[in-house]
């Protein structure tokens, strides 16, 4: 039941004057100014839930509460919750225009109100009501500023515990991205060498049995072998590869090296390759080339190799060419641009910007018909930024493509290349060697002593099966050469290495 209403007008003088007098602001006011006033206020009473004075809308009435309890808001976001006796609506007496904010009953309510002209019509002849009104916005001012310090501070103290958590929770996140990235290198390492081992000997035996006497059936059996084995060592390391350049463990060299050599060898490496298919293969170094650079020849080679043995794989006939060139070269630095011509299968227009991609390639028969990850030319794109060059392509179907890339390179001064290119003769025959190979598969043992033992001339060759037993060796004899496996039992290559060192 919504509580009696205040009605001044009914009521005996000293019940009113003993509300009045229970507000703040007024305690000091005489009786006769009190009597006053409280001939000026009506009653208004309010369900709860129900808003009384709205936002928005203009308002000229101050507001008491009698009993209940009301909540001060604009829009959303709660300013202040008042009670019993307290003073609500005292800016729009003292101000104009329309709300800032509303107020809510939140419990049936019982309320008086002064409006705005009844109010100034008392201002004239009774200052000690405004200063009351002045002492109630002073003391609202004070506790409203209060109240918001403590919400500001206790939402600051819940953001702030919201952050650590959120903090908290990514680094555990983090921690275990870390931990699960770590896993995986560790499993396509263990993989590789897994794989590797047997593959290497398979690699091994069959470069063996071509040196022996077989007829030209089982030469092409060999054959077949050698390129299906060549072909799944090349996945491997594209696969670890691509996993090391996606971890951001790839780093460059930065050493003098020819740009011009490195052509040379990646010929050399792709020559059996390209004969096989009866393809021409050359390669054309233009004089603008410096002799030497500083950078990371491996990884040039590692590029070169991919795009040329892309050209030689997608050609069935015609020709292969690399060119090396300096678009530029100020004495410091040289841009020099490597460009990988063939006359293949080329790529369609609407694939050309898509083959960057991992695990992509140009066709839907592509890898049925060629093989492959689809990694070679994201590897290539990747390493090739890393030393901060660009990649790009010109290609037709059925014409052929030109895979062609820039990198700045340092150049080396004549001076310092004349210093470095002192040739110092080397050559020295092995012959008569004492060789400890320290191999725990059986069949790597076979292929490394069989090969050596064909290679070089008195060759002495003990083995041990893993670190400890070839600790055990290098006591008791002198060795001019160890070759070392890296994964072992018992003591792998590594902390034998430590304990041979010290």
């Amino acid at each position: 039941m919504p509580h009696a209403l205040l009605n001044f007008e009914s009521m005996q003088s000293s019940e009113a004057l003993e509300i009045l007098r229970q507000i703040e602001g007024f305690k000091e006011a005489g009786n006769d100014v009190l009597q006053e006033l409280s001939a000026y206020f009506h009653p208004l009473n309010v369900e709860p839930g129900l808003t009384f004075m709205k936002e928005g809308e203009p308002d000229d009435r101050m507001f008491i509460i009698q009993t209940g309890l009301v909540q001060v808001h604009t829009r959303d976001t709660v300013m202040t919750t008042m009670g019993e006796h307290e003073v609500v609506g005292e800016m729009a007496i003292l101000g104009s225009g329309i709300r800032t904010m509303s107020v809510t009953a939140l419990e049936p309510t019982s309320l008086f109100y002064i409006h705005k002209h009844d109010f100034f019509r008392l201002l004239d002849s009774r200052s000690e009501i405004l200063r009351g009104i002045i002492e109630i916005l002073i003391n609202r001012f004070r506790r409203v500023n209060g109240q918001l310090i403590e919400s500001m501070q206790t939402r600051e103290k819940e953001l702030r515990l919201a952050v650590e958590q959120k903090t908290q929770d990514l680094q555990e996140k983090n921690d275990e991205l870390m931990r699960t990235q770590r896993f995986k290198e560790q499993f396509l390492a263990n993989m590789s060498h897994e794989i590797r081992t047997p593959l290497n000997a398979i690699i091994g035996m069959v470069n063996l049995l071509r040196k022996t006497e077989v007829n030209d059936k089982q030469s092409n059996y060999l054959r077949t072998i050698k390129e299906a084995s060549n072909n799944l060592r090349v996945i491997i390391d594209e696969i670890l590869d691509f996993s090391k350049l996606e971890a951001g463990h790839v780093e460059m060299e930065a050493i003098e090296f020819s740009p011009a050599d490195v052509v040379e060898q990646t010929l050399q490496m792709l020559t059996v390759q390209s004969q096989e298919k009866g393809l021409e293969f050359e390669s054309i170094i233009e004089d603008s080339m410096p002799g030497l650079v500083v950078g990371d020849p491996v990884r040039l080679n590692q590029v070169l190799i991919n795009l040329a043995g892309n050209a030689i794989k997608f050609t069935e006939s015609g020709k292969v060419s690399i060119k090396a060139r300096s678009l530029a070269n100020d004495g410091s630095t040289a841009i020099i641009e490597f460009r990988v011509q063939d006359t293949g299968i080329g790529i369609p227009p609407e694939k050309q910007s898509t083959i960057w991609d991992k695990f992509t390639q140009a066709a839907s028969d592509t890898k049925r018909r060629f093989g492959g990850t689809g990694l070679g030319l994201a590897i290539s794109k990747q390493l090739v930024e890393l030393q901060g060059g660009t990649i790009g392509l010109e290609s037709e179907p059925g014409k052929g493509s030109t895979f062609h890339f820039q990198i700045p390179y340092p150049v080396v001064s004549q001076e310092a290349s004349t210093e470095s290119n002192e040739e110092v003769e080397t050559s020295t025959q092995l012959k008569n060697l004492n060789v400890l190979l320290v191999e725990d598969n059986e069949f790597n043992v076979m292929v490394a002593v069989d090969t050596l033992e064909m290679e070089v001339e008195g060759i002495s060759i003990d083995h041990a099966e893993n670190g400890q037993v070839a600790l055990d060796r290098l006591r008791d004899k002198d060795y001019d050469m160890i070759l070392m496996d890296i994964q072992m039992p018992v003591m792998d290559g590594y902390e034998t290495s430590r304990h041979i060192r010290q």
